[in-house]
């Protein structure tokens, strides 16, 4: 019933806030934002991805579900792990890679894979305060299963 910050309801998982945020900022704003992290694209590493979705045109309330990842949000765990390391890497998504190196029966390098930039979702800055925001969220708000003494981890239940 209070009024939270972002960081208390990130760290509470309080759907409310993020579902008001969502409709306040509107559809267009959150398909955006999500668009910078991969959704609604579909990636090749070699293997063919499915694309996760943001929905076209939803109404009012389904805009406001969208805002904690709910309704008709469809996301992959490559998606989310592209999420993930977007904002533990300063902001910077990269594309999915599968393949490390290829090894011949000599155990000689034939081909290595190479990173690729997908696109900055986030600025240094807000992407440094999602970390610390999220590692609250493990130390002592609704992620704190995930904790594992003396590493410092970041999460979103």
């Amino acid at each position: 019933g209070d009024t939270v910050t972002i960081a208390t309801a990130l760290r509470l998982s309080c759907n409310i806030p993020f579902a008001e945020l969502a409709v306040d900022l509107g559809d267009d704003a959150i398909r955006a934002e999500a668009e910078k992290y991969g959704f609604n694209t579909q990636f090749s590493m070699p293997l063919q991805s499915t694309a996760s979705t943001y929905p076209d045109a939803p109404n009012a309330p389904q805009t406001a579900l969208s805002g904690f990842g709910q309704g008709d949000v469809r996301a992959t765990p490559l998606q989310m792990a592209m999420v993930s390391a977007g904002i533990a890497n300063g902001g910077l998504v990269m594309n999915p890679r599968m393949i490390d190196r290829v090894i011949r029966p000599d155990l000689s390098v034939a081909s290595e894979g190479s990173s690729s930039e997908f696109g900055r979702a986030l600025e240094t800055d807000i992407a440094a305060q999602m970390v610390s925001m999220m590692t609250a969220n493990v130390q002592d708000g609704a992620a704190s299963n995930a904790r594992i003494d003396g590493v410092p981890v970041a999460g979103k239940t």
